[in-house]
């Protein structure tokens, strides 16, 4: 549940304020900087995002981006393993404001049951009291960044409530009528890292990649193709990029900027999720070589002739 607000443009009766002295930079030796002692970043779902971290779930149309980005709001807010795989830090779980733009209400709410009821959290037919309470939910209410008060309004909220993770659903929607390359979006995620570094919140968005077609032909990779990557290929520390496999799941890379004294970069297919079903099985691409390594060593014992070319065409 969350409180009702209206988010039509406010005009402003408020005299200018007057410009005071900009604040001091402080600035440090190197011999006083390198002998401080600073807290490294921790994950609140290991692999996939960290505490007060900022990213994306982006991807194709029809990849389930909006029922990923619901598992993983129940799992920050029950604990349980996102995606049944990945484990959530004990430490950083708790409350989870979920607002979506996109998707119809009953929708979003099928959503929310299905991936409550693979998570083993409906019982007798309803949800344990903490979890519901630490899930807030904002559905098709028009929340717009672009509104005067919408962040300070999203910073309140998440102090008030003591809010871990925040998602937004899509970036499209939410930051409505900005040109996704433009220096006003880069102004709005700026604002937006006043909940991670100032609260500790994560933040997460849900975002499309470009479609492709003739006059946009396939970029180089997944990142790529991501709209306005001028501006958020800057900005976000944590990525999950979603495509669709052959076998009809997905195939979900990550991708963390604080990977050297933080995190690694992952690879995994998720079967058992479709618009009418959600039972996730999670194969790590550590996993998907071995299998495929023992399906070559299989091979070469049928036909020790085997190819580079016929396996190759083997394996699709």
């Amino acid at each position: 549940v969350i409180e009702k607000r209206d988010w039509s443009p406010a005009v402003s009766t408020e005299k200018p304020k007057k410009k005071g002295k900009s604040k001091a930079i402080a600035t440090h030796s190197l011999y006083k900087f390198m002998g401080q002692e600073f807290t490294p970043p921790s994950w609140i779902v290991k692999g996939i995002c960290g505490v007060g971290s900022k990213g994306f779930i982006a991807g194709d149309p029809k990849t389930y981006k909006s029922t990923i980005a619901v598992d993983l709001a129940v799992s920050v807010a029950s604990g349980k393993q996102f995606l049944g795989h990945f484990p959530v830090s004990k430490e950083a779980r708790g409350p989870v404001l979920y607002i979506d733009e996109e998707n119809q209400s009953n929708l979003t709410q099928e959503r929310f049951f299905q991936v409550l009821q693979a998570k083993g959290l409906i019982r007798d037919g309803y949800v344990p009291s903490p979890i519901i309470k630490r899930v807030h939910i904002a559905s098709k209410e028009g929340f717009r960044l672009t509104r005067p008060d919408a962040i300070e309004w999203l910073e309140k909220y998440c102090k008030d409530h003591r809010i871990k993770m925040v998602i937004l659903d899509p970036l499209y929607y939410v930051a409505q009528g900005v040109d996704e390359s433009s220096e006003q979006m880069m102004n709005l995620l700026v604002e937006l890292d006043k909940l991670c570094t100032g609260l500790g919140v994560a933040l997460i968005i849900v975002h499309h990649f470009k479609k492709q077609s003739s006059d946009h032909p396939a970029a180089a990779n997944d990142f790529q193709r991501m709209s306005g990557t001028g501006a958020m290929g800057r900005w976000f520390e944590s990525i999950l990029m979603v495509t669709r496999n052959a076998e009809g799941g997905v195939r979900i890379h990550t991708e963390h900027r604080q990977a050297r004294g933080f995190g690694f970069d992952l690879e995994f297919e998720v079967q058992g999720v479709t618009d009418n079903s959600y039972l996730p099985r999670v194969t790590v691409k550590e996993d998907l070589d071995r299998d495929q390594k023992q399906l070559i060593d299989d091979m070469v014992k049928e036909n020790p002739q085997l190819t580079v070319a016929d396996a190759a065409r083997a394996l699709g």
